[in-house]
């Protein structure tokens, strides 16, 4: 059994470090990466434009599904390896919200929740990748900003936001502020479901009980975009995070309980737009 992290567009510290290949335009593993016990495999290829999707979620079937801002549809794959979009089980169009209409996505309680970045309703997908908005009073006050992330504790979706970083109940269709005038971008949340993790310039944790913030870690030499936490295994609670050069010089991060990180990157060509999966035993 593995535990799968993908990583969209080019994108852990030992900074297992993913580098791209010059002669293939893709991403490696380095030596610590692999002396770690990761691997990486593709799951799909093909994107037409340098700017892949941003998120993926798990639907309640176990496909995966992502947007593509592009040519603006949602795509539904099986959960293989080596797929390019004519593989999609479905492609489902969608009309733009936003200036940014490429989609953030989490899996909260075996659902997949998304939102088009800078100002888009939070949205329900069903298996085949039409949505429905999240009601009530998430529907009337609250629109999407950038990251998100399920709260496994209880099934909620932690979200950037119009209202700043909020605890969305997406049954309910309720949310409470948890740090208002936050609007982070990679944010994720620990297993126990105490901290969100988030990307604000540096790397900071907030409690999401109290909204205050017990620790930051430092700049990676270059600013950090996406974040994610292991669930499970021997990485239980480790964070993964990538930069912000995805096409140029991407590097990817494993910040382990001990907030160290080395990083080590070489690159020289930029990658296609592509979904990469990082792989861990568990």
């Amino acid at each position: 059994m593995r535990l799968n992290v993908m990583l969209s567009s080019a994108a852990t510290a030992a900074c297992i470090l993913l580098s791209g290949s010059p002669a293939h335009a893709t991403l490696k593993l380095t030596a610590e990466g692999i002396a770690g016990g990761f691997t990486l495999t593709t799951f799909v290829s093909g994107y037409s434009a340098q700017y892949g999707p941003l998120a993926q979620g798990i639907l309640p079937n176990g496909n995966i599904i992502t947007g593509s801002e592009f040519d603006r549809k949602i795509y539904v794959f099986k959960d293989l390896d080596n797929q390019t979009l004519s593989s999609a089980v479905s492609a489902t169009p969608y009309i733009c919200q936003t200036g940014n209409c490429n989609y953030a996505m989490a899996t909260a309680g075996g659902q997949v929740y998304g939102a088009q970045a800078f100002g888009g309703f939070y949205e329900h997908f069903a298996s085949d990748g039409s949505r429905t908005q999240i009601p009530n009073k998430v529907a009337a006050e609250l629109r999407g900003h950038l990251g998100m992330w399920a709260n496994p504790a209880n099934g909620h979706v932690i979200a950037s936001s119009n209202a700043g970083l909020v605890d969305i109940d997406p049954i309910a269709g309720s949310y409470r502020v948890v740090k208002a005038g936050l609007f982070p971008d990679g944010v994720s949340v620990s297993p126990d479901g105490a901290t969100a993790y988030v990307e604000n310039g540096v790397i900071q944790a907030y409690d999401l009980a109290t909204g205050t913030l017990p620790r930051s870690f430092p700049n990676f030499g270059h600013a950090p975009d996406g974040t994610g936490v292991i669930s499970g295994g021997p990485l239980n609670g480790d964070i993964i995070v990538n930069n912000n050069d995805g096409m140029t010089a991407p590097w990817v991060c494993w910040i382990q309980p001990s907030w160290t990180v080395t990083r080590i990157s070489s690159f020289s060509s930029p990658p296609e737009a592509r979904v990469e999966i990082l792989s861990h035993p568990i």
